[in-house]
């Protein structure tokens, strides 16, 4: 009989590597509870783990959505390395994942707030939000089996963008951007070109026939 450990057992498989532990109130074992949430799939729970200001802003069905999509094997995926940093906004933790057989990083954003931990920002939303986006578009317009549009895959980034805006230091618009293009970019809404929104060259819309002005509101 061969001894346990044996090169010659074929069927033996290495011991799996311990994933990291961390101490009780660290933010770094604030995170490990959450991606614990996430891999119990419990959305609501996980929803309730985000800042009110982030459910407030995105809607908690959005955020339930969003995270729902990145579910799958990234839940089943170890965890293999985990640290973390102070920053002024909060404890940013970084959790170094073996998905599909490559390092992957995901990334949290957490502050106390009475007693507990909240989630300001984490690139596992944020990649969903872009995801669930455009495979709402895509079932609404039924190209559920055809490649984003590129019209989808602006607003898959704006949502994103939303997302980033709502902890960002102010002002959040794009100054520079503003600057050298001539184009406003408003953090809570779309782009507008500065002054006058019709190209000058472009003659004003005509009324169409039988067109009436609505009648007032008594």
């Amino acid at each position: 009989m061969a001894a346990a450990g044996c090169s010659g057992d074929a069927g033996a498989r290495p011991a799996s590597q311990p994933e990291p532990n961390a101490p009780e109130g660290s933010p770094e074992r604030a995170v490990l509870e959450i991606w614990g949430i996430f891999r119990s799939a419990s959305w609501p729970a996980l929803a309730a783990a985000y800042h009110p200001s982030v459910v407030e802003r995105l809607g908690a069905g959005d955020v339930m959505d969003a995270l729902v999509l990145q579910g799958g094997s990234l839940q089943e995926a170890p965890i293999r390395r985990l640290s973390a940093r102070r920053t002024k906004l909060g404890s940013l933790v970084t959790m170094t994942l073996q998905y599909q057989g490559k390092p992957y990083e995901a990334s949290y954003l957490v502050r106390k707030r009475g007693g507990d931990w909240e989630i300001l920002y984490d690139s596992v939303l944020a990649n969903g939000l872009q995801t669930y986006v455009q495979s709402e578009l895509a079932a609404l317009s039924g190209r559920v089996d055809q490649k984003p549009t590129q019209s989808a895959v602006n607003a898959g980034v704006e949502a994103a963008r939303i997302y980033r805006g709502v902890f960002a230091p102010s002002p959040q618009e794009g100054k520079v951007f503003s600057q050298v293009t001539g184009v406003e970019r408003d953090s809570l809404g779309p782009r507008r070109r500065r002054g006058r929104e019709r190209s000058p060259a472009s003659p004003p819309a005509s009324p169409r026939p039988n067109q009436t002005e609505p009648l007032p509101q008594e």
